[in-house]
């Protein structure tokens, strides 16, 4: 297996084993040299140094038989002869057994001990072998003797067997402490070899670690971090380096790759989003605009009906107005006549026919008055109508802009996730919580205007409903035109049924006078009746004719706001 390929873990660890391996053999190798010269010095303290020690203690046998020989010489008495030969037979008994130790201890020396104890040997049973026989004599002459010949043969030559034991004794005294110094300068080189080891296999494990670190985690690291980099800048062309590795760093990469590929798709959809916000928002005011035109072209005939019928019937009324004073005079002339008493038939009768032609005027001018009332209050249900189907109109656009309102707010709570998850991603997720922004910006301004047009509805809906109760107004007031109307079309029945009254009693003058001033009356209070109800028409269509253009202001106020949304 590629050692690229495996998991942060064990290349860690791998490390750790290679440091840990030359910490073990520095270890090793210090323990083993140390039980080198552990051995050595065991060995010295085992052999050549019992060896020195042994040979010094039978150079002080030596010296001690020399003195247990001076003191038998010395003595006479044939007890202290026998303690004193004790004393001298446990001295050499020592010294001998001490040469032998020391040959065991020292087998390289061992001829030379076994040299030193022959001689020392051949010493006692020769050079002083006679000695040693005056010496056990109780006779003073023998003692004399004795000691004589022991200053002159037995202590020389036991003095040579002391100088050699000396010489043997120094010369591995010699070669102990050559033991020694090597021994020591071994241990020496084996701290230094042990620390230029621990240390070199250290700097080499290191070195091999910073190089692994560096070339197979942080360079690609920081290749990795470059290429997010680059895509929190929109560069999301890039290829991603490192898919194929099957550690850690591996999935990093292809983790980055599906990341790319998200802010690539993010990116498309983001294009297309505001591609279909711009025809959106484009069929939207179309549509509200068309919307404006269909309901300027119908509401605005109406409002200009309305009006148009306003001003004529305004204008009828005023007619209708002149009318009734000019039979409210002619009834005053008539009345004067009647009072004269002396008026011919035929002017009277002329006054009558003048007096009927009035009042067929004013029976036209009545039905004509009547009729524009009917038609307003048809044209005023109308409106009233399409009044309402605007309101309906704008329900539906609250309705809506509900949707957009609701569609607002999930796409604000999705770019609040969005920023969510960006913040989690940390670094990594600072070009995500930028289109996320986007997003949420786009959402508070599509719910900004959706609650503009919100309010922009609600004025309309206020305007229509205020229209729609000035078109009732309207409809009330035409109602009581019409009402009037009838009472005039009634009052003009009278008048003519008057007239025909005077017109058949044109041949009863006498009679036909206080006949004539009591229809005159009538016909007086009929006109004053027949100019109240036309002032009632005039007040009314001048009202109607200030309603429509008020619906008419309302109406264009409504459809500015509509064409600016």
């Amino acid at each position: 297996m590629n050692y690229r390929n495996w998991p942060i873990l064990a290349k860690s660890l791998s490390l750790l084993a290679a440091l840990g391996l030359v910490c073990i053999a520095a270890t090793v190798f210090a323990t083993n040299t140390m039980r080198d010269i552990d051995a050595r010095y065991r060995g010295v303290l085992t052999g050549p140094e019992i060896a020195v020690l042994n040979a010094a203690r039978a150079n002080r046998g030596v010296v001690s038989i020399s003195r247990d020989i001076f003191r038998l010489a010395l003595l006479t008495d044939s007890r202290a002869i026998a303690e004193a030969d004790k004393t001298f037979a446990a001295s050499r008994d020592l010294t001998l057994a001490k040469l032998d130790v020391a040959a065991k201890a020292a087998p390289e020396q061992a001829g030379q001990v076994a040299a030193i104890k022959h001689d020392f040997e051949t010493t006692l049973s020769g050079s002083c072998a006679k000695t040693l026989r005056l010496a056990h004599s109780t006779d003073p002459n023998d003692s004399a003797i004795a000691a004589k010949d022991m200053l002159d043969t037995c202590e020389p030559a036991l003095a040579s067997i002391s100088a050699k034991i000396t010489a043997f004794n120094d010369r591995l005294t010699a070669d102990l402490g050559k033991l020694a110094a090597d021994t020591t300068a071994k241990t020496h080189s084996t701290i230094l070899v042990t620390y230029a080891s621990v240390i070199g296999g250290l700097f080499v494990v290191m070195g091999i670690a910073f190089w692994l670190t560096l070339s197979g985690i942080v360079r690609p690291v920081r290749g990795l971090t470059d290429m997010m980099t680059g895509m929190s800048r929109g560069q999301l062309s890039v290829a991603i380096p490192g898919q194929d590795r099957k550690d850690e760093l591996g999935e990093m990469s292809r983790t980055v790759e599906i990341f790319r590929k998200g802010l690539t798709e993010a990116e498309t959809l983001r294009g297309q989003a505001a591609e279909q916000k711009e025809r959106a928002e484009s069929e939207r005011k179309a549509a509200t605009l068309k919307l404006a035109d269909d309901f300027e072209k119908s509401v605005g005939g109406i409002v200009t009906l309305v009006s148009s019928a306003a001003t004529e019937m305004q204008a009828a009324a005023a007619q209708l107005t002149a009318t009734a004073q000019e039979s409210s005079a002619q009834s005053v002339a008539v009345s004067a006549a009647a009072e004269e008493a002396g008026a011919n038939v035929t002017s009277v009768a002329s006054s009558a026919e003048e007096l009927g032609a009035s009042v067929a005027e004013i029976g036209r001018q009545v039905e004509t008055s009547a009729s524009i009332s009917s038609e307003a209050v048809r044209e005023a249900d109308e409106a009233v109508r399409i009044v309402a189907e605007l309101d309906e109109v704008a329900s539906s656009i609250g309705g809506v802009v509900d949707l957009i309102a609701g569609l607002a707010g999930q796409t604000n709570l999705l770019a609040l996730n969005a920023t969510i998850e960006s913040a989690r991603a940390g670094e990594a997720g600072k070009g995500f919580a930028v289109v996320a922004s986007e997003v949420k910006a786009l959402a508070a301004q599509t719910a900004k205007a959706t609650t503009d047009i919100s309010d922009k509805i609600t004025q309309i809906q206020t305007a229509t409903s205020k229209a729609s109760s000035a078109i009732q107004n309207i409809t009330g007031t035409i109602q009581n035109i019409s009402r009037t109307s009838s009472m005039i079309a009634s009052a003009v029945e009278q008048q003519s049924a008057a007239t025909r009254e005077i017109v058949q009693a044109v041949n009863q003058a006498s009679i036909g006078t206080q006949e004539v001033t009591s229809n005159i009356t009538g016909v007086a209070q009929s006109s004053e009746q027949t100019g109240e109800a036309a002032s009632q028409v005039l007040s009314s269509s001048a009202e109607l004719a200030t309603q429509a253009e008020r619906l008419h202001v309302e109406m264009d106020k409504f459809l500015a706001t509509v064409r600016a949304a």
